[in-house]
């Protein structure tokens, strides 16, 4: 129509997201954001004798260096009725922070040995759905580095130019505290009305992550057909997976086992196939299988197990290295993905009949929904789908 070639259709469309947000809340549900896209999650209290769900989590964790940042993330889970609590990991950028992250993890017994692919340089690349590989950094870093490669823990925190390393460390000691926290029941502070067993899981957020369209339906829905056996649920990951990795050859499970996660032959095979067929770098190609900590379930006793696995054991990533000490299952449909981070365009609120105005933020969105949907792999997808 010659009135949407004039841009007044946007008004249209502007003038509508107001009442459907209204209508969303009166009917108890939310209207929340993955990838610029707004969708609707019904509320906790669905049933038809009224009662209350409980969500199969005792408690929601978020952790974050950034306490202000979160607000989204807590509104988020807060309008579908979950509740949260805010934990401070440590900082790597704060030297204090630092060296007390560097502390606690030699008390874990984390840092006396350093794996035998783990090095400055590997540290600055730094490959994850959000942030391509940093040639440049781990370049300098290697040149800096020749001949001494090969380093222990406190060798390479003084030697890293770039704190790659401070990063890997200081998410390693935030996750491994909540953890000990856990273990030893400082955590959480709160519980809903009903408490725990001695089977609760907990949900643990990294605070730039984004759920998935119905993600808690899905969640409420499949956790049932978890393996007895697992210590961790991952409703997110990124990089390789393996078809013969669903649990007891149950290729219908909406499970995957994260096995041999660094498997040399399987993670050089994958990143030659896919640079070679012109994937490029937004395929992750060169990661290993099952990678990324942004949202997992963790039952007490996991932490612990998790905690006892880790003495003695040689310092590196440590999503890889806690899926060699427990069980550990991811959802083969992803239920969260790595959000776009703190340098992606933000939704502005804005009045009609601005319509230059309302053409740049559409831009901005449409440029944000083109991060997300480059991740790999794709909210509510079959990884065989998406092609990873």
């Amino acid at each position: 129509m010659a009135l949407c070639s004039r841009g007044w259709c946007w008004l249209l469309v502007l003038g509508l997201i107001t009442p459907t947000q209204r209508a969303a809340q009166i009917h108890g549900a939310s209207i929340s954001s993955v990838a610029g896209i707004r969708h609707a999650e019904p509320s906790l209290s669905a049933h038809a004798d009224g009662r209350s769900e409980r969500p199969p989590f005792a408690q929601t964790i978020i952790l974050t260096i950034s306490p202000e940042r979160i607000t989204r993330l807590q509104h988020e889970l807060a309008s579908i009725g979950l509740s949260s609590e805010v934990v401070k990991g440590f900082d790597a950028a704060a030297g204090n922070d630092l060296a007390d992250a560097q502390s606690f993890l030699k008390t874990l017994g984390y840092t006396d040995s350093v794996h035998w692919t783990f090095s400055v340089p590997f540290a600055c690349i730094h490959m994850s759905p959000n942030h391509s590989p940093d040639f440049a950094t781990a370049a300098s870093e290697l040149w800096s580095h020749l001949g001494s490669m090969r380093q222990n823990f406190d060798d390479m925190l003084a030697t890293d130019n770039h704190r790659c390393v401070a990063k890997v460390a200081a998410i390693a000691a935030s996750h491994a505290r909540i953890w000990r926290d856990l273990a030893e029941h400082r955590l959480p502070k709160t519980l809903p009305s009903g408490g725990e067993d001695d089977d609760a899981w907990f949900l643990i957020l990294e605070d730039d992550v984004e759920f998935c369209p119905q993600w808690l339906h899905r969640l409420e829905k499949e956790i049932h057909e978890a393996p007895a056996d697992a210590d961790m649920l991952k409703l997110s990951y990124f990089g390789h997976w393996r078809e013969e990795d669903a649990p007891a050859a149950n290729a219908s499970s909406p499970f995957l086992e994260a096995r041999s996660t660094m498997d040399a032959g399987g993670v050089s095979w994958n990143c030659v196939r896919d640079l070679t067929t012109g994937k490029g770098w937004a395929s992750m190609p060169c990661t290993g299988f099952y990678a990324g900590n942004q949202a997992y379930l963790l039952r007490r006793r996991g932490a612990q197990k998790i905690l006892d696995g880790m003495r003695g054991r040689p310092f590196q990533d440590i999503d890889v290295t806690i899926m060699d000490l427990v069980k550990t299952y991811v959802w083969r449909r992803v239920l969260a993905v790595e959000g776009p981070g703190e340098n992606a365009p933000q939704q502005v609120e804005m009045r009609a009949p601005d319509v230059q105005a309302f053409l740049q933020v559409e831009s901005q969105e449409i440029s944000r929904q083109r991060m997300i949907h480059d991740m790999i792999p794709k909210c509510n997808k079959d990884p065989s789908d998406a092609d990873i």
